[in-house]
């Protein structure tokens, strides 16, 4: 440790902490960034010890000093620590719940209020799966196609930072499976005083789904849950029935043959399914 010191000694919750504490209590430090010594000037804690704010001053030359100080209590530190811990999972939230959305929604309203503005949004994906259909608990994001775009896009920004989103939680990334033959409505949906909201029907987001066909991964869910759900919902069986109805809104050069592998893997796992006991 000669010539290095942690970039910052103060503790978290404003008390000295000394170098060595972490190894005894560890739930006091996330991370140790270690950076040339410099100098330490006369405590004001006295000999010896220091408080939060007496190390590191600019323009001083490198010194040494002692490791002992003040700890504060385990149980402070629990207490403290889950309290942040409790700050930081809000601030980097990366699931939207039925209660985010609308928090956010209601947000974009009054901001859009506020500017005179009207907007028209329509909402894809699992945030129409889990507003109208409640078949989730929560999405990624909320995949839309809204105008005005630069003023919602502007708007969006500033109610992630406001209510500890993640930027992107609204965005259009959609765009590419839209279909020109779309069909949508306003059913099951929470209006707005100044935002017109819509979503696909059952059978258009059935479809945009099987052209989507992706599996679970890193930051996805996936689509198979979601097709499994709507083609229950729409009493689709078989997968000549599940490709027409892809076929009424996509032209058959455009479907991939991973949507048709799909779409069979789905019908099986309908097949597989124990029998409904109502």
């Amino acid at each position: 440790m000669t010539g290095l010191q942690p970039s910052s000694l103060k503790h978290p919750f404003s008390q000295g902490v000394a170098l060595g504490s972490w190894r005894t209590h560890p739930w006091c430090w996330k991370k140790i960034v270690l950076r040339p010594l410099l100098p330490a000037p006369p405590s004001r804690a006295g000999p010896g010890r220091f408080l939060a704010g007496d190390l590191n001053p600019a323009g001083q030359a490198a010194t040494a000093f002692s490791l002992t100080t003040v700890m504060p209590s385990p149980a402070s530190c629990w207490t403290s620590t889950r309290k942040r811990a409790i700050v930081t999972e809000a601030t980097m939230k990366s699931r939207l719940t039925k209660k985010d959305v609308f928090a956010a929604l209601k947000a974009l309203n009054e901001k859009l209020a506020e500017a005179g503005t009207m907007a028209e949004i329509c909402l894809y994906g699992g945030t129409s799966m889990m507003l109208a259909f409640n078949a989730r608990l929560s999405t990624k994001d909320v995949d839309a196609v809204f105008k005005p775009k630069g003023i919602i896009r502007k708007l969006a920004e500033g109610i992630a930072d406001d209510l500890g989103l993640e930027k992107g939680w609204l965005n259009d990334g959609v765009k590419g499976f839209l279909s020109e033959k779309g069909e949508f409505t306003g059913k099951g949906l929470r209006q707005f005083p100044n935002i017109q909201i819509t979503r696909p029907t059952a059978d258009y987001l059935l479809a945009m789904k099987c052209m989507a066909a992706r599996a679970p991964g890193y930051d996805t869910q996936g689509d198979r849950a979601d097709i499994l759900f709507l083609m229950r919902h729409l009493k689709i069986s078989t997968e000549r029935e599940a490709l027409d109805l892809v076929e009424r809104f996509y032209p058959k050069e455009r479907i991939a043959p991973k949507t048709q592998f799909f779409v069979l893997e789905c019908v099986n796992d309908l097949k597989n399914e124990p029998p409904n006991p109502s």
